[in-house]
């Protein structure tokens, strides 16, 4: 997308109205917001600089994460404008806000957080993950064993992407291509993007393990099915990912072998710290 943004911010176009599908009618723009402003690029903050319209930008410093694609600092180039702070959450309750506050003192943070979220009692067991797929692998290990689960993911998307990947693998076409894999054509194109991106590698893995057991994958897909759970009740493992968790809470937590290591983490001495 980044070429015709570019040619968006040279054009200097004005953002005006914005066709509402619904109402079939061009509906006037008074304000635009630009969300998780801290990850902008120089184009993006270009483009906001533009507009004539009321501007509002809203972001953390602390969350920046895409400085290797061309963000950059960029709640600093609004610091003439009128502040405001957003401090109440009613995603988390009190008591993981005061463990925010722990981390936001010890940062040096004026502004400590108020979690107005309220506890669920139906929450019982979870297992966090990094990615996707390793919630899923997780979830037939438990299939097989005979062990209902809850996973906060789509099956439907995890059955498209593992027919897709079993095509491929077989020197075939995809009977129906799975939209998040379209680009991969070819067993040569997978494996190349597997090297890149690790969520692919693992959900390849995945797919030779259930090809491999049983009737094969639409077999393993059946019995995956068959001891998912559509809903959260506390007797019920939950599966999650850090993403998707977003301040909530559980009684028991458990975090999967699915994260990255750091060198500096294997190298610290943990003896002794509490």
């Amino acid at each position: 997308h980044d070429v015709y943004l570019k040619m968006f911010h040279l054009g200097k176009y004005q953002l005006t109205e914005l066709w509402d599908s619904q109402a079939k009618y061009l509906r006037k723009i008074d304000v635009i917001m630009l969300d998780e402003c801290q990850d902008s690029s120089p184009v993006t903050i270009g483009i906001i600089a533009n507009q004539n319209l009321q501007k509002i930008v809203v972001g953390d410093s602390a969350q920046s994460i895409y400085g290797w694609r061309g963000a950059i600092g960029a709640m600093d180039e609004f610091s003439s404008w009128e502040q405001a702070s957003l401090t109440t959450s009613f995603r988390f309750t009190q008591e993981i806000a005061d463990l925010a506050n722990f981390v936001l003192k010890k940062r040096g943070e004026g502004n400590l957080l108020v979690g107005s979220g309220k506890p669920n009692p139906e929450e019982g067991k979870v297992i966090l993950c990094r990615k996707n797929a390793t919630m899923w692998r997780l979830a037939f290990e438990r299939a097989v064993l005979g062990q209902y689960t809850y996973v906060e993911s789509d099956f439907k998307t995890l059955k498209s992407n593992l027919f897709h990947i079993s095509a491929l693998m077989s020197g075939n076409i995809p009977k129906y291509p799975s939209k998040e894999l379209s680009m991969y054509k070819t067993k040569e194109e997978l494996i190349k993007g597997a090297k890149i991106h690790d969520e692919l590698g693992t959900l390849i893995q995945l797919g030779n393990t259930m090809r491999n057991f049983g009737n094969g994958l639409a077999d393993s897909l059946a019995i995956l099915q068959k001891f998912l759970v559509e809903e959260k009740t506390p007797e019920v493992l939950c599966l999650s990912s850090i993403h998707r968790s977003k301040g909530l809470a559980w009684n028991e937590v458990t975090i999967a072998d699915d994260f990255l290591k750091l060198p500096e983490m294997e190298e610290f001495d943990v003896e002794g710290i509490s």
